[in-house]
């Protein structure tokens, strides 16, 4: 089975250098319902492949829609970003960088300020894996970078090949092939 596992366009969404624990919920929630940038060139072309699972985020189904035009789309919140809110509640003005990494530590250590834990989005990902199994279908996946790296952990777990990154990140659009 080949599951093609691309990351979602770019968010049409300037985020601020600081925020408060309050404006930072408030711009993730934006972010969350912000328009992608438009794709100006398609880069896939895997015709041999029937199904494509996206997120409920929109910035999932805006970039299918964009890569495969006007078809059936599986939606599913397996494949959904990790969420993210702030690390603690402040009227101080931290920078950006210091709420997405603490926040992200949180998760890591499955604390419950955060919406989600390492373990909860574990077996989320384990259930989507799961989910495309049981459809036996070659497929692509249209997901979120940060939830990404868990998916992709579990799926070397189960047996599958990863294509090699060159890059340290997940950039936008970046494509991972998992076979088995």
């Amino acid at each position: 089975m080949k599951i093609v596992i691309i990351r979602h366009a770019k968010v049409n969404m300037e985020w601020e250098k600081r925020y408060d624990s309050k404006l930072y919920d408030l711009a993730c929630k934006k972010y969350d319902t912000s328009d992608i940038v438009p794709i100006s060139e398609i880069i896939f072309n895997e015709n041999s492949i029937d199904v494509i699972y996206i997120s409920e985020l929109s910035r999932s189904y805006e970039t299918a829609y964009q890569l495969f035009g006007k078809t059936d789309f599986c939606k599913t919140s397996l494949i959904n970003e990790v969420p993210l809110k702030s690390f603690k509640d402040t009227k101080k003005k931290n920078p950006l960088w210091i709420w997405n990494f603490i926040g992200r530590l949180q998760w890591l250590f499955n604390n419950r300020r955060q919406p989600e834990t390492r373990r909860q989005t574990l077996i989320r990902a384990k259930k989507a894996i799961e989910l495309v199994e049981n459809n036996n279908k070659d497929c692509f996946i249209i997901t979120h970078g940060f939830y990404m790296r868990t998916l992709i952990k579990e799926l070397r777990s189960k047996g599958y090949k990863i294509e090699k990154q060159t890059r340290m990140g997940i950039a936008n659009l970046d494509k991972i092939i998992a076979i088995k």
